[in-house]
C-alpha cells in the first residue's frame, strides 16, 4: 500500500568533488559534514547522487519509525538515475544492553553492492575509521542494501511538489 510523507528536497547541481572514486567522493561527503560536528550531532541527511545533480534530503521523516526506517530509505535507491545513495550526518546507536553511542557517519553505497564507511564516536572523541566493502569487509549492520532491496521489492519513490498531480 502506498504511503505519503512529506519531505524536503533540495537539488544542487552536481560540483567536481562528487566525481571522484570512491574514496574521493566519501572524502568531500566527509569534508561536508566535519565543520559541522563542533556544533552538536548533525541530523542524517540522504545524498542521492545523479549524473547532473545531487539530491539533499533530511532523512527524519523517514526514519521516524524504526521498523519502517531501511526499507524507505531503500526507496530512495529506487529514484530514476541514482548512481549512489549515501547517509550523511549523526547516527545513534545502541549495542545489546549497552548505552546510547553517538556517532559521526558518512556511508555511501553504489548499486552494485559496493560500500564505503566513514565514522567517528563522538561520545568520547574515538578515532575516525573508514571501511570499505573492496576490503573484503562485510558491510555494517543496519545500513546499506538499499538497492538490492529497492529492486527485490520494486520499490519505487516519486518525489512531486506538494498538490502536484503526477500521471
Amino acid at each position: 500500500m502506498p504511503e505519503t510523507l512529506r519531505l524536503r528536497v533540495r537539488t544542487a547541481a552536481r560540483a567536481p568533488h562528487f566525481d571522484g572514486e570512491d574514496d574521493a567522493y566519501g572524502a568531500a561527503l566527509w569534508g561536508l559534514l566535519e565543520p559541522h560536528l563542533e556544533r552538536g550531532v548533525p541530523r542524517a541527511t540522504g545524498v542521492v547522487r545523479r549524473s547532473d545533480s545531487v539530491l539533499l534530503m533530511d532523512l527524519a521523516p523517514l526514519v521516524a519509525d524504526p521498523r519502517l526506517a531501511h526499507r524507505r530509505v531503500a526507496g530512495l535507491a529506487s529514484l530514476p538515475d541514482a548512481e549512489s545513495l549515501a547517509v550523511v550526518g549523526g547516527l545513534f546507536r545502541r549495542r545489546r544492553g549497552g548505552p546510547v553511542q553517538r556517532y559521526a557517519v558518512v556511508f555511501v553505497e553504489w548499486p552494485d553492492g559496493r560500500w564505503w564507511l566513514r565514522q567517528r564516536r563522538l561520545d568520547d572523541g574515538g578515532d575516525e575509521e573508514v571501511q570499505r566493502a573492496v576490503d573484503g569487509l562485510p558491510r555494517p549492520g543496519g545500513l546499506g542494501g538499499w538497492f538490492g532491496r529497492a529492486r527485490f521489492e520494486r520499490l519505487h519513490v516519486d518525489l512531486s511538489a506538494p498538490g502536484e498531480v503526477v500521471n
